[in-house]
């Protein structure tokens, strides 16, 4: 008949005291929580990190570090937004180490997240590498730079500068890892 209510189509599940039957509910609980088994599957995972890889990806990194920053490239930008001054000494050797260990923790970071992703979903390495790549530039970088840039008013192409040599270290650091194993 037009216009008459329509009555809900009958379920399964039952009625228990105007809620769902308790029954079903721990059933429906249950259902969800194997969805998220696989946390299970992977908890003893060992990670696969190939050592090789990390120093070949770190030497890599500071290399890019070392032409982004050349004064034909990005240097000369750089150091007149940076507010170095044209004749600023060199940095102390203590810079370059502290460089290096940065880039190594990096990069292991990268080869630690790409085991993870590998084997939590199951795909090859390459895109698990790039997909950590991927959500780290994006998700840590970008944010920790823009935060950064926003406390210190700095230039927007210093903080495209920044980024944009973070993003060339993260994608040359996942091929090796990716391919390397």
């Amino acid at each position: 008949m037009p216009g008459a209510p329509t009555r809900p189509a009958p379920t399964t599940e039952k009625s228990f005291r105007g809620g769902v039957d308790p029954v079903i509910r721990v059933r429906h609980v249950l259902e969800r929580a194997e969805r998220f088994r696989f946390f299970e599957r992977n908890a003893g995972m060992e990670l696969q990190l190939n050592w090789v890889a990390i120093a070949i990806a770190t030497v890599v990194g500071m290399g890019v570090g070392v032409v982004w920053f050349a004064k034909p490239v990005f240097g000369r930008p750089w150091r007149r937004l940076a507010s170095f001054g044209p004749n600023a000494d060199a940095p102390a050797p203590i810079v370059y180490i502290a460089a290096l260990l940065g880039t190594a923790v990096f990069v292991l970071t990268l080869a630690v997240a790409t085991s993870v992703v590998s084997a939590a979903f199951g795909i090859p390495l390459l895109a698990a590498a790039f997909a950590a790549a991927g959500v780290l530039w994006l998700g840590v970088l970008v944010p920790r730079h823009a935060a950064i840039a926003l406390f210190q008013d700095m230039p927007r192409p210093l903080f495209l500068i920044y980024i944009g040599h973070d993003a060339t270290v993260l994608v040359l650091a996942a091929v090796i890892i990716g391919l390397l194993g």
